[in-house]
């Protein structure tokens, strides 16, 4: 199963269990604290580190994700859809 889901037109990577947006600071974080069980996967020496490292290598590599830190993020119009992936919260 992918953990991740890409949405092009805005950059954005969309952690499918979680429903929220993960910036590319925040992959590594991320994995470690709330996706263990994918951490360790494939690593013989159970060093979940390793296993995030080239997870969050390949997903870089991958995709275009852009850095909310470096470069403003586009939002949808107000009157469009719901974008994939996403949890709503109203009244934020």
């Amino acid at each position: 199963m992918d953990l991740f889901e890409f949405i092009h037109p805005y950059g954005v990577l969309v952690c499918k269990p979680c429903a929220s947006g993960v910036a590319p600071a925040h992959l590594h974080t991320h994995l470690l604290t709330k996706h263990q069980e994918h951490a360790q996967v494939g690593e013989p020496s159970g060093r979940p580190g390793s296993a995030v490292e080239k997870l969050v290598s390949s997903l870089l590599e991958r995709y275009r994700v852009l850095d909310p830190r470096r470069v403003p993020i586009e939002t949808p119009p107000p009157d469009s859809l719901p974008l994939s992936g996403l949890e709503l919260y109203y009244g934020v």
